[in-house]
């Protein structure tokens, strides 16, 4: 590089600071998350089988869980209209993988077509907006 690139130079050129630090909070939420649960699973014992079982107390956490993380996206993005898109894209991921969770319960539900239709559905207004 010569003298006057290396002046014109920035790391992160193009990317806004603030989309760099929500992508670097949802990994380390991410990583914390998944950090937890493997906490858990190695604490749990043959006795405690039942922690992993459906509708179990740690599967409800991780709905709540998603279910506020697509929540707080979709608030944050509403209000920050500009250049929002990844926050859209990871409150999908949230409110997608938050579906999932419920898929024995919205298969007692909703009958023939259970999880998938609220799946597809907000997948679908997922790549609408």
């Amino acid at each position: 590089m010569s003298s006057d690139s290396k002046k014109n130079y920035q790391p992160h050129s193009g990317v806004e600071p603030s989309l760099l630090g929500t992508c670097f909070a949802y990994a380390i939420y991410s990583v914390a998350f998944f950090v937890s649960i493997m906490i858990i699973w190695k604490l749990a014992d043959h006795h405690h089988a039942g922690l992993f079982s459906e509708d179990s107390i740690l599967e409800w956490s991780q709905f709540w869980t998603m279910l506020i993380g697509f929540l707080i996206a979709f608030w944050v993005a509403s209000r920050l209209k500009d250049d929002a898109v990844l926050l859209r894209i990871l409150g999908m991921l949230c409110g997608l993988a938050a579906i999932r969770e419920l898929d024995k319960d919205l298969d007692l539900l909703i009958p023939l077509i259970g999880w998938h239709l609220p799946f597809h559905l907000l997948l679908i207004t997922g790549l609408w907006m």
